[in-house]
């Protein structure tokens, strides 16, 4: 007698404290029918060490309905069938990956009533507002700035067992906002904890956490820190050595875990930072940048206004580095090149001060590729080819009377685009984030999805994703 075993999905998530369940199409030939097995649902585990059976029984049915309180991590599910009448066992496996509500998703950070507020939406779509200060009994600090996770979910290549994983919400404050463990936002530190020497200043403009390497960054007050990540909650330092001021140091890029590329507002030059032993900050040498399209070895005289690296996670590959810098009379132009594990290549300068939407524009994301900058103004969000230098077109948001583009981001995991509006007010609920998917060819948006009210004022969005 053949038996078709039923084809299960590969893969469930499913948060702590919720129904799993499972209905497999069972197709058993005549005469027999689903009375006529016995099941045994299971779960196993595993881990870099091996396989783990856990003696969990998880049901006795056809169909699985469980409500899940395993901890949070990747499992296997069987179900057993036994012929009760010729005795004949069978198998059939699925994963399930247990999740919890803040563990995978964007964080919202935003303004409400001065103070920083944290909103969640996970990837089951579901919104957790102002979670930090539900957790801790007080915000994260005063006038936020930006928000930003360091740690296993962005060590992609290198998994440090004691490398903790941290969130890090930054304030234009006394205390230079708070660090917080990434699952709950429970506080660990406020930020001017984290120093060897507390600077006399605490006032964080920018912290960098790559997706791989051995470093944390932060410019604390114009002047940069590192810090080493082989270490529990280890401590931001000033490099050893440096051959010029590196006062104002805004912008970074990693393209290895041994050089990082930067610019220095101050000197208005490009810069690098060797992570040997001590970490060494210097100049590109201009010979060395001869008939391409910029020499990143001279003053470009110009002030740096954004900045990304693209494609991060691609470790020991080349990865798309696109950057806004700006004269004193407000005219930007876009700069391209393509970072390797030793090398800095200019690849484009496109003037955007010929495209008067662009010109006003003050808002910057980039598609994944590198391909297409996205602008944004008041309610309008410009696409524009970076290589081709070519104005795509304009999209023109359908928002409430009196709300404006506060913040966007692209995710470059799945490639949608989050756009953070507000009326300006920062009152809790004033604040919305509606979701773009986004044509890599065309730079043409579609909303996918919107929150209303989640927020206050939105800063800034950072993607979270939990690795177990």
């Amino acid at each position: 007698l053949e038996i078709t075993l039923a084809e299960l999905p590969e893969q469930y998530a499913v948060e702590q404290l919720r129904l799993l369940e499972i209905d497999p199409d069972w197709a058993f030939p005549a005469p027999r029918t689903l009375t006529d097995f016995d099941y045994l649902w299971v779960l196993e585990t595993t881990n870099a060490m091996g396989v783990e059976y856990i003696p969990d029984t998880l049901g006795r049915e056809p169909n699985l309905s469980y409500i899940v309180d395993q901890a949070l991590g990747n499992y296997t599910v069987y179900c057993f069938i036994t012929d009760r009448i010729d005795g004949r066992k069978y198998t059939i496996t699925t994963s399930l990956r247990v999740t919890n509500i803040t563990a995978t998703g964007m964080m919202v950070l935003s303004n409400v009533e001065g103070y920083a507020q944290v909103s969640f939406i996970n990837s089951f779509g579901e919104v957790s507002t102002d979670v930090y200060t539900t957790r801790n009994g007080q915000p994260a600090g005063r006038n936020p700035l930006s928000i930003t996770s360091s740690g296993p979910n962005r060590n992609t290549w290198i998994d440090l067992a004691s490398h903790e994983h941290t969130i890090f919400i930054l304030c234009d404050d006394e205390t230079g906002g708070v660090v917080c463990e990434p699952l709950l936002f429970t506080h660990i530190f406020d930020l001017g904890e984290m120093f060897v020497i507390r600077p006399e200043k605490i006032r964080p403009l920018q912290i960098f956490t790559p997706s791989f390497g051995m470093y944390d960054l932060i410019n604390n007050n114009g002047h940069f820190h590192y810090r080493q990540l082989d270490t529990q909650y280890p401590l931001f330092q000033l490099p050893a050595t440096a051959s010029f001021e590196y006062d104002l140091f805004p912008y970074l890029a990693y393209n290895s875990i041994s050089l990082i590329h930067g610019y220095c507002n101050r000197n208005q030059r490009f810069v690098k930072f060797s992570t040997g032993s001590p970490p060494v900050v210097s100049f590109y040498d201009s010979g060395d940048f001869t008939e391409l399209p910029f020499n990143p070895g001279v003053s470009t005289g110009k002030e740096m206004i954004f900045a990304i690296n693209l494609d991060e996670d691609n470790v020991g590959g080349n990865h798309p580095y696109r950057c806004i810098l700006q004269d004193t009379e407000g005219k930007k132009d876009l700069y391209g090149a393509m970072l390797t594990a030793s090398s800095f290549t200019p690849v484009f300068v496109s003037d955007l001060s010929i495209h008067p939407q662009l010109d006003q524009a003050d808002k910057f994301t980039f598609t994944a590729n590198g391909t297409i900058l996205l602008a944004a103004e008041s309610r309008r969000i410009h696409a524009f080819g970076a290589e081709a230098n070519q104005l795509f077109g304009t999209t023109e948001l359908d928002l409430p009377a009196g709300e404006t583009i506060d913040h966007i981001a692209i995710d470059q995991r799945s490639t949608y685009l989050y756009v953070g509006v507000s009326d300006g007010s920062r009152t809790a609920g004033s604040g919305s984030v509606y979701i773009y998917s986004i044509n890599n060819a065309t730079g043409d948006l579609t909303l996918i999805e919107s929150y209303r009210n989640i927020s206050g004022q939105i800063v800034d969005f950072e993607w979270k994703q939990m690795s177990f």
